[in-house]
């Protein structure tokens, strides 16, 4: 499911390089995130929602134009279209400070990598946690237990040189 491969950050990459203004940035993050959760007996929540989406800043004569886009099929348009914002807006008093070029790969290693549990493992474990809860003492009439995991890919690039990967797992 994890679709922000590095052919995809080539594509971003190179696309910056074709866009006429002061400073521009293309952003792309990707999200997939689970989330079970058991009130009770019964499960409340079984979900695992998954998103990728793009982000196109540019700065033209002091002014900002941007879009944002969900299908990388639309960056060149998706482009143009920042770009016309920018220059409809006419001039503007945006002034960017100077910062150096970044290069970055940020990411956290992880013991166990949950994204290899599938999602049936995941629930039967929270069942069973639960199931331990509800039967810890007569008293407990009810749970709330709650299992999340988020995996968020962002990448960045910018006209001034940087170029930003960050791989961000959550448990």
């Amino acid at each position: 499911m994890i679709q922000l491969s590095q052919n995809l950050q080539d594509q971003i990459a190179d696309a910056i390089k074709t866009i006429k203004a002061d400073y521009a940035e293309i952003r792309a993050e990707e999200f997939i995130n689970t989330r079970i959760v058991y009130r009770g007996a019964d499960p409340d929540l079984i979900s695992e929602p998954y998103s990728l989406g793009f982000f196109v800043r540019v700065l033209i004569n002091g002014s900002w134009g941007i879009t944002k886009f969900n299908d990388l099929k639309n960056l060149k348009e998706k482009i143009a279209e920042a770009v016309s914002f920018a220059k409809l807006k006419g001039k503007g008093d945006v002034n960017l400070s100077d910062t150096p070029q970044v290069t970055a790969d940020i990411s956290y290693s992880l013991i166990k990598d949950f994204r290899e549990i599938s999602l049936d493992k995941k629930v039967e474990l929270v069942k069973k946690y639960n199931q331990l809860l509800l039967k810890a003492d007569k008293n407990v009439k009810s749970t709330n237990t709650i299992y999340a995991d988020t995996y968020h890919i962002k990448f960045l690039v910018n006209s001034r040189g940087s170029k930003i990967l960050q791989i961000r797992p959550s448990v």
